[in-house]
C-alpha cells in the first residue's frame, strides 16, 4: 500500500490543502467528494498496474496453435462511476496474423470486453435516470452525480441496449408461456400471498413519429395497452376502513389486444393467480379489455366494473333525458347513483326500462337512455358494489389510471416528446423492469463485479 500512497501523494495533497482553505462546510464537502473520487481512481489503477507487472501466462493460437507473441504494453481506458481509469497492459499476438487471435489476458482477467469503454455501473445510473427524466436532464444529472461526463446520445444508445435485453427477456418468458412450460413465481412473503389480488387494465395514448426514420410530419397518437396486477390489504386508519396497493407489478403493450393479452397473462401468473384465494378484475366498460377478462380471468376472477364509468353513463342518460341543467336531472342521477351503490342496480335498470316507454321520447334521447340501459344491464354480475364494500374491495379502477399516468403519461407525453417505435418500446420496457423489480438484472456484470 505505501507504493500506491505514494503515488497519489501530489494530487491528494492538493486537493486536502484546497479543503484546509475551504471557507464554508457546502464547499469543504463538495472537495471531499472529489478527493474521494481521485483516491478511488488511484487505487484502482495501482492495483492494475501491480497485476500488469505480474508474469502473463503463455498463450496459443487457436486457430494453428501457435505461442502467441507480444505486441507490447498498450494503453487502455474505461469511463466509470468514479471517474476514467487508465492503464497499460500485454497485448498478444499469434506470429501468423491468424483472425481474432488478439488477446490481452489481463482484460480477460478483469472481466472487459475487447471494445469495451464504459464501466456497467455507468451504464446502469445512466439508464436509471433515463427511466424518470429526458435523457439531456439525465446526461446532467449524471454529471452532477459521478463527476463523469457522458452525451446525451450516449444515454440514449445505452437505453437501446438494455430495452432490447428487456425485450428479449420477456420474449423468451412468453415463448415458455405459450409452450405450456410451467411459469416461475415471484418470491414473496406468505402475508402478502394471502391478500386479495387486483387485476386491471387501460389503455393510454402516446405520440408518435408519422413515419419512420424521420421527425418529418404531424404527430400520430396510438394506444398504449396498460395491465396492473397488485394486492389489495384492507387497513383501518382512525376507526375508518380503508385499503392500499401492495406489491404493484405492471405492463404495457403498444399494439394490438391479441399482443396485450399474454402479457398481462404471464404477469399475473408470476403473480400467483392460481394460487390465490380472492382475485378481482377491475376495469372501465371498454369491450376490449373486458374480452380479456372472459377469455382469461372469467373462471378464477370476480369481475367489477369501475362504479365511477357506470355513475358517469348514468349522467350521460339523465342529461339528456332531463335535461341537465335542472334540478330534477342532478336530483334524479343523485339517487340513482346511491341506489347503484348500495345493491339497487334492479331498480336504477327498472327507471331506465320505464323511460324508453315514453311515446313522446326524442330519437336522440331514446339513444342515450337505451345506450346505458344496455351498458349497466350487460355488467349487470359487475355491478354488485354493495357486496364489493362489504367484502372490503375497491370499486374504482383508479389504480389502473394511475398507472398509466405514471408508466405513460409522465415520461412518455412531456412538451415536444414524439417517439419512434422502436425507441419507445426498448425505454417502456426498461420503464417496466424498473418497476417490476428486474432492472438490476440486464446490466451485466453484476453490481458485485469489477
Amino acid at each position: 500500500m505505501q507504493s500506491i500512497a505514494s503515488q497519489m501523494d501530489e494530487d491528494i495533497q492538493k486537493l486536502v490543502q484546497e479543503m484546509q482553505g475551504s471557507v464554508t462546510l457546502a464547499v469543504l464537502i463538495w472537495q471531499g467528494l472529489k478527493l474521494g473520487r481521485l483516491i478511488a481512481v488511484r487505487v484502482i489503477e495501482a492495483i492494475i498496474l501491480e497485476r500488469v507487472q505480474e508474469a502473463s501466462p503463455d498463450l496459443h493460437c487457436e486457430s494453428c496453435g501457435n505461442r502467441l507473441e507480444s505486441k507490447g504494453q498498450l494503453k487502455r481506458q474505461l469511463v466509470t462511476i468514479v471517474g476514467i481509469i487508465e492503464w497499460k497492459r500485454q497485448v498478444k499476438r499469434c506470429p501468423s496474423g491468424c483472425k481474432e487471435s488478439q488477446v490481452a489476458p489481463l482484460d480477460q482477467e478483469l472481466g472487459l470486453s475487447p471494445n469495451q469503454r464504459t464501466g456497467p455501473h455507468l451504464k446502469r445510473m445512466a439508464c436509471s435516470l433515463a427511466v424518470f427524466v429526458p435523457f439531456e436532464i439525465a446526461a446532467t444529472l449524471l454529471c452532477l452525480l459521478t463527476g463523469v461526463e457522458v452525451s446525451s446520445s450516449s444515454i440514449w444508445n445505452w437505453v437501446q441496449e438494455a430495452g432490447e435485453r428487456a425485450m428479449n427477456r420477456l420474449q423468451t418468458q412468453l415463448d415458455a408461456l405459450a409452450s405450456g412450460a410451467e411459469v416461475a413465481l415471484e418470491h414473496m412473503s406468505d402475508e402478502l400471498k394471502s391478500l386479495t389480488m387486483l387485476v386491471g387494465a387501460d389503455g393510454v395514448m402516446a405520440p408518435f413519429r408519422p413515419n419512420k426514420g424521420t421527425a418529418q410530419g404531424r404527430t400520430v397518437w396510438r394506444e398504449v395497452k396498460v395491465g396492473i396486477v397488485a394486492r389489495w390489504q384492507t387497513v383501518t386508519l382512525n376507526g375508518k376502513q380503508t385499503g392500499r396497493l401492495m406489491q404493484r407489478r405492471v405492463t404495457a403493450c403498444l399494439g394490438h389486444i391479441d399482443d396485450f393479452k399474454p402479457r398481462l397473462w404471464l404477469l399475473a401468473c408470476q403473480q400467483g393467480v392460481a394460487q390465490t384465494t380472492m382475485v378481482v378484475w377491475l376495469s372501465d366498460g371498454g369491450r376490449g379489455f373486458w374480452g380479456v377478462f372472459y377469455q382469461l380471468f372469467q373462471p378464477v376472477t370476480v369481475g367489477i366494473l369501475d362504479f365511477y364509468h357506470a355513475s358517469q353513463n348514468l349522467w350521460k342518460a339523465a342529461a339528456v333525458w332531463m335535461d341537465g341543467r335542472t334540478r330534477q336531472a342532478r336530483s334524479w342521477f343523485q339517487q340513482a347513483r346511491r341506489n347503484l351503490k348500495h345493491g339497487h342496480a334492479l331498480h336504477v335498470l327498472l327507471q331506465l326500462h320505464n323511460a324508453l316507454q315514453q311515446s313522446d321520447l326524442p330519437q336522440t334521447t331514446r339513444q342515450s337512455i337505451q345506450s346505458t340501459y344496455d351498458y349497466l344491464f350487460k355488467h349487470y354480475d359487475h355491478i354488485q358494489y354493495d357486496r364489493y364494500l362489504h367484502l372490503g374491495i375497491p370499486i374504482g379502477s383508479g389504480f389502473v389510471e394511475s398507472a398509466c399516468k405514471w408508466l405513460i403519461q409522465q415520461r412518455f407525453k412531456g412538451v415536444g416528446m414524439r417517439w419512434s417505435e422502436d425507441g419507445f418500446n426498448r425505454l417502456l420496457h426498461l420503464r417496466l423492469a424498473w418497476v417490476n423489480g428486474s432492472f438490476d438484472d440486464l446490466f451485466q456484470p453484476s453490481p458485485n463485479s469489477f
